[in-house]
């Protein structure tokens, strides 16, 4: 019986011939230029950023019906925010449910705004969130003849892959990385890949699972999240230490909203900068926010796990809005 098996799993991958779908791997360029001198002295220091994720959206959420992958939207991210822990770049970061609003719906103006509110309640520096656009399949009528069933029956029989199987499904995802400080989009990519997905074999396995991990568009996809992941650590690197700043009144000291969780130690020199508010020409109840470096160092005294007292270098009264960033 294990010969017949063999001659004919050899029989059917010798015919099959067509060649597979190329995976759209094109990514563009980021929406910032990165220093990489500068990119290299930030990455070297030991401050670690604040940062929460938002839940993913499905914006073809029909797509992901196909093994019951509609979990991606809460695993993914989760997944993300295991893996950045990892990474020694960031405090403990949070998981928050609603995603920002869909960049290819909202003009960037909410989208700035609604990054500063979350980022407020949630004293965050960055903001990840994640689009999944697309997850279909390969039109049924591009392998529903008589021959290509037999031929994926036989794959699916004998648990074969193979770069000519037309059950190909599309994988794509946008990724984008904001300041909460002012709102600005720092990061932001479009990743696509295509897999093998035969849905008969697989089912409703879920995407948070080592089936849909060890099947072909599986693969596929977390090589690509994997490269998706490197591309944004770099991004976050990038980035200075910022953390709000509570000004004391009448006093020589003041709260910074970040402590031995970030890297924080007595000791440590940081700089104030003043947030300033700018309205938007034609654009009702939105403003832009801008940092204004202050020739105002600020020596912490105290370190404690989320917060740090810091006395002021420079006498004289403070007014409106501060934060500290590192050198």
């Amino acid at each position: 019986m294990s010969l017949i098996k063999t001659l004919l799993a050899s029989a059917f991958m010798a015919l099959l011939t067509l060649p597979a779908l190329a995976a759209d791997t094109t990514i563009p360029e980021q929406t910032r230029a990165i220093d990489p001198g500068h990119c290299a002295a930030v990455s070297a220091s030991r401050y670690k950023k604040s940062l929460i994720i938002t839940r993913f959206q499905r914006v073809q959420a029909a797509s992901s019906n196909a093994g019951y992958l509609h979990d991606i939207d809460d695993a993914l991210p989760q997944w993300l925010l295991e893996d950045l822990a990892t990474q020694q770049i960031s405090a403990p970061a949070s998981l928050i449910t609603p995603p920002l609003e869909d960049p290819q719906t909202n003009s960037p103006f909410e989208l700035t705004t609604v990054t500063r509110q979350q980022a407020a309640k949630h004293r965050a520096q960055l903001i990840i969130s994640g689009t999944i656009s697309d997850m279909s399949m390969t039109p049924t009528s591009e392998y529903s003849g008589l021959y290509t069933r037999v031929v994926n029956g036989a794959r699916d029989t004998f648990n074969l892959k193979s770069s000519k199987d037309k059950r190909q499904r599309l994988f794509s995802l946008y990724l984008q990385l904001r300041d909460g400080i002012t709102g600005e989009l720092l990061f932001d990519n479009t990743y696509r890949t295509t897999g093998i997905w035969p849905a008969r074999r697989y089912g409703d396995i879920g995407f948070d699972s080592t089936r849909f991990r060890q099947s072909d568009y599986g693969e596929q996809v977390w090589q690509l999240l994997q490269h998706a992941r490197d591309e944004l650590v770099t991004a976050i690197r990038c980035q200075p230490h910022v953390a709000p700043v509570e000004l004391r009144e009448g006093q020589a000291t003041l709260v910074v909203h970040s402590g031995a969780n970030h890297g924080l130690r007595n000791g440590d020199i940081l700089n104030l900068y003043q947030l300033s508010q700018y309205p938007i020409t034609g654009v009702y109840q939105h403003y832009d926010v801008r940092l204004i470096r202050q020739e105002i160092p600020v020596q912490l005294v105290e370190v404690y796990p989320s917060h740090s007292i810091a006395r002021i270098e420079q006498r004289g009264p403070l007014t409106g809005r501060f934060v500290a960033i590192s050198p």
